[in-house]
């Protein structure tokens, strides 16, 4: 029997988290590692290529999973980030780094 996943990913398919022997934890959906937090707090978004509801849900549930005040969403076809605060929004690309600060997110460096 496969072992649940925690909420909020309880019934999520083809998801799994794992964690490496450097300490990034990462949920990974399919065969794309979707959002991966190193120990610094960093995170790496990639959507593999897959920009699919799917794909960005799984994304907001590893930001809900994590305590990562942001959320990810579609605005005429393009994927934007942004705190839940409705601060500004960030334009997502594949691959991105961003950081979580007091006031929401920043890109990484």
């Amino acid at each position: 029997m496969a072992r649940r996943l925690p909420e909020p990913f309880a019934y999520a398919t083809a998801t799994t988290i794992t964690t490496a022997p450097d300490g990034t934890v990462s949920v990974r959906y399919h065969r794309t590692d979707v959002f991966s937090m190193s120990p610094d707090g960093t995170i790496t978004l990639r959507s593999g290529g897959w920009r699919t509801v799917t794909t960005r849900r799984r994304i907001n549930q590893a930001f809900k999973f994590f305590g990562v005040p942001t959320v990810l969403y579609q605005h005429r076809f393009n994927w934007y980030l942004a705190p839940r605060d409705q601060g500004d929004r960030i334009e997502f690309t594949d691959g991105m780094r961003i950081r979580a600060n007091g006031h929401g997110i920043e890109v990484a460096a």
